[in-house]
């Protein structure tokens, strides 16, 4: 296989894999988008204690299904509300910059 092939083929897969992050969400990405800068807002008036206490705060301000949204960041990768940001966030970015 040449590397043009196979740079055609890592770049489907990459936004194969964006995609089906994108289809996981429990959230519109706009809805996404909003918790997650209130979360940014809020971490930067109160740090992270390394549990979820801001996320979950978040979630009820915007009156999303809380359980069905940390089952998600958990999955994601978030251990905590600096991870939602760090890990979830950036993704979600990468995928709709690389979508649009």
């Amino acid at each position: 296989m040449d590397k043009e092939k196979k740079r055609e083929l890592r770049r489907a897969f990459r936004d194969a894999e964006r995609l089906a992050f994108i289809d996981r969400m429990p959230l519109l990405p706009a809805i996404a988008r909003q918790l997650f800068d209130r979360l940014e807002e809020q971490l930067g008036l109160e740090g992270c204690r390394h549990d979820f206490r801001l996320t979950t705060r978040c979630c009820q301000d915007y009156v999303i299904d809380e359980a069905c949204v940390m089952a998600w960041l958990n999955a994601e990768g978030a251990g905590c509300d600096c991870e939602v940001l760090a890990n979830v966030e950036d993704r979600l970015t990468d995928a709709m910059e690389a979508l649009q």
